[in-house]
């Protein structure tokens, strides 16, 4: 039945070979010549067009209803993806389901959920708004040749998403069809075309990769990076034939149903920015190919989608879309029942087999390969992902986001390998440049204005030495060097050194104002821990230098809360810290919580005699989310044992404007105010998402002060109010803010503006 001595002994993956597609298609021919011995041959052929492609759905629901069989299917762009999956044994329902419950924000970006990336790195990404990666990770890599080549191919910066989650969803739902493979053995033979930018033809995919063939497909430019392979350039098939029709016909399909999704040409008068622009240049480039598939349809169906788009993948939209493409099949039914009288009563499959969806269904995996990492990664990798012989499309998913999570890569995809039960999972690793430069700027109305540039050297390793450059410029002016080395262990040994620059540092001790200008500088050497991904201990000793530049204070003003403040002094100590961070954003959050538990220990000054101190902080916060409200109970205390100025208590608006680190966030104040040694609070915060980006955060704070802890909750203590009403809109470069406040510790109305990140 099929030429095998020709097309079968070569590649099954390569470029655009004219004598291997005129040998491809002449096994499709024959295919459907076999067929024809007993009745016509019938081929479905579906149209790029976007989110629109739940249309090919309700259609392919309709033909199976109707008992049409369908000999050959063939797709561009999404109709490429949909017809794929049909052709890889889903029926219409399931195509339907796979359709409807599928992320499609989550799948259009290269995100993973925030819960997977070390503290450090959460700290990094709520603080720069620019990051810039450079440098190569020098290593070979190791293995067959032909994986490593696939593992290795450089990844193109044309466009916003490499399309990592969308492939490996490919690869969840293709299990069995993962290998190389002629498209002819598919449960229904298969073609999906792309455009190669290099030689500017058409990619005509009838055997290799199916989870190439479809992401190529289907990578609209700009928005999906292109795909690398066999020395091709491959985007969305749309610029060279969104509807393959003629294609159909050359392999020999007798009755030809397209489904034509994409939207008509723009006139003279819609041509009006560079978007239409683009839109125009793109159909015309089809045009050709467009007209010529008109002319071999023989049922042509055109849902009316006019008034959406390639990016309609809201849940409305696609009921919208799946019951229009119900209704415009329906329109050919006169034309569908005829032909099903030439046909056979059965529907045609070349084999019975059918793709396994990993998501409702698990598989069993008998090996583990890693490409792109070396041998001492790759025994650190497996030690954290932990998976099991048994597995479903979550736990990829997992194992995918904490390798991504550790920023040494920018890209993993998996693949499940073989044709039957158990198979092998390849992950493919692809190298994120080790080195960075970030920055950020913040705009308020107590800083004015402040930047803060970084640059990480090795930044991006799994294991191995780490240096880290940090300078500050603002009214707190800082330049911090710190070295860490990853022993791929779950420890680190770290090690850092600070020094701080405080300029028009205005205080308030209740009733008075002070302003203190000060000097401080900070050497660490500590261990870190990380037993989990969302917990950081560290345990080290502290040697800090402090040194006041000047102070004023209104007239009348005592220092009988504190110690003589001596003009330097040094100070020995330990530290420990325990934190915690499951936020599943830095700014607004809609789940998870934030701990934070520290303990520092000062030794008597080296320069000043001074006393020992203690201080011990604590806080808790949660968020909890209930449709467009969400509520963030929050709780801290801190207890320091002396009133040493550089340890003593301090209330700040909010942790965006430190200038000293030992600052509790009020929200009812403007200027930080000087506190007794025993400070606790608690709060609420409610807020309101509005539309879009926009909220609305309504705030109330108490907060307590006494002496020491054994009179905190004494009738002695004092008790504050503070309350806020804040709108804030969650722009790219930070959140902006504006809010209004109030409380008793001051008894004054209070304004705040700012926007940026926090740092």
């Amino acid at each position: 039945m099929l030429c095998c001595g020709s097309l079968s002994a070569q590649k099954l993956s390569y470029g655009i070979n004219p004598r291997l597609d005129s040998l491809a298609f002449e096994n499709f021919k024959q295919h459907m010549d076999s067929i024809r011995q007993h009745r016509p041959t019938v081929a479905l052929v579906l149209s790029g067009g976007g989110a629109k492609g739940a249309a090919h759905v309700s259609v392919i629901r309709y033909l199976e209803e109707a008992g049409i069989p369908i000999d050959l299917v063939l797709g561009t762009s999404i109709g490429g993806l949909v017809g794929g999956l049909y052709a890889c044994g889903y029926n219409g329902k399931e195509l339907e389901d796979i359709i409807r419950s599928q992320d499609w924000n989550y799948l259009m970006r290269d995100t993973h959920p925030r819960r997977y990336d070390a503290l450090i790195q959460k700290d990094y990404d709520r603080q720069y708004q620019l990051s810039i990666p450079f440098g190569t990770y020098q290593w070979d890599f190791l293995g067959n040749e032909q994986r490593t080549e696939r593992a290795t191919r450089s990844l193109l910066s044309s466009g916003m998403v490499q399309g990592r989650n969308i492939e490996n969803l490919f690869s969840s739902l293709l299990v069995g069809f993962g290998d190389e493979i002629d498209f002819l053995k598919l449960p229904i033979p298969f073609v999906c075309v792309a455009t190669d930018m290099v030689t500017a033809q058409p990619k005509i995919w009838h055997s290799g990769s199916m989870v190439d063939a479809l992401r190529s497909t289907m990578s609209i430019p700009a928005l999906f990076t292109p795909v690398r392979t066999n020395g091709m350039v491959l985007v969305d098939g749309s610029l060279r034939n969104n509807m393959p029709a003629g294609i159909a016909r050359q392999m020999g399909a007798d009755i030809i149903i397209t489904v034509d999704i994409s939207a008509p040409a723009l006139n003279a008068k819609q041509i009006n920015n560079l978007i239409d622009f683009i839109f125009q240049t793109t159909d015309v480039l089809g045009r050709e190919s467009y007209n010529a598939a008109l002319a071999a349809t023989d049922i042509y169906i055109q849902p009316n989608l006019s008034d959406y788009s390639l990016l309609s993948f809201d849940a409305e939209s696609i009921d919208s879309i799946l019951s229009r493409g119900r209704e415009a099949v329906q329109r050919h039914a006169s034309e569908i029942k005829v032909l099903k009288t030439t046909l056979d009563d059965t529907m045609h499959y070349l084999t019975d087999k059918a793709a396994i969806n990993m998501r409702s269904r698990p598989v069993v995996i008998d090996k583990i390969i890693f490409m792109g990492i070396n041998q001492k990664e790759e025994e650190f990798i497996r030690k954290q992902l932990k998976l099991h012989t048994v597995i479903l499309k979550h736990q990829l998913d997992d194992a995918v986001a904490t390798l991504m999570g550790t920023k040494a890569f920018e890209k993993v995809t998996y693949e499940l390998l073989g044709e039957e039960s158990p198979y092998t999972l390849q992950f493919n690793c692809f190298r994120s440049p080790v080195n960075q430069l970030d920055a950020s700027a913040r705009f308020d109305a107590i800083d004015f204005a402040s930047l803060m540039l970084h640059a990480g050297f090795n930044a991006n390793q799994l294991m191995g030495s780490r240096w880290d450059f940090t300078a500050r410029l603002g009214l707190k002016s800082s330049l911090t060097v710190g070295y860490s080395y990853r022993t791929g262990k779950g420890v680190d040994f770290c090690g850092e050194a600070s020094f701080q620059s405080i300029r028009n540092g205005s205080f308030r001790s209740n009733p008075y104002e002070f302003r203190i200008d000060f000097n401080r500088g900070r050497m660490d050497g500590f261990v870190t821990f990380s037993p989990w991904k969302q917990l950081n201990i560290q345990t080290g000793v502290r040697m800090d230098y402090f040194y006041r530049v000047s102070m004023l204070a209104d007239y009348g003003m005592t220092l009988d809360r504190w110690q003589q403040i001596e003009n330097s002094n040094i100070y020995a100590g330990a530290f420990a810290k325990v934190r915690s961070d499951s936020y599943d954003d830095p700014y607004f959050p809609t789940q998870g919580s934030q701990f934070n538990l520290s303990y520092n220990l000062y030794s008597r000054g080296l320069q000043h005699r001074s006393p020992i101190t203690h201080a011990f902080q604590f806080s808790f916060k949660s968020a909890i989310t209930t449709q467009r409200h969400t509520f963030i109970p929050f709780i801290e205390a801190r207890h320091v044992s002396s009133s040493i100025l550089p340890f003593s208590n301090m209330l700040a608006v909010s942790e965006a404007h430190r200038s000293v680190d030992q600052q509790i966030p009020f929200i009812g104040i403007s200027t930080p105010v000087a506190m007794l040694p025993m400070v606790g609070t608690v709060g609420l915060n409610s807020r309101l998402h509005i539309v879009g980006k926009h909220y609305i955060i309504t705030s109330l704070q108490l907060m307590r002060e006494s002496d020491s802890f054994r009179e905190f909750f004494s009738k002695d203590s004092e008790t504050y109010l503070g309350i806020s009403l804040e709108y804030a809109y969650k722009s790219l470069i930070g959140p902006l803010r504006a809010n209004i406040h109030w409380s008793d510790l001051n008894k004054t109305v209070g304004f705040y503006l700012g926007m940026g990140f926090d740092f």
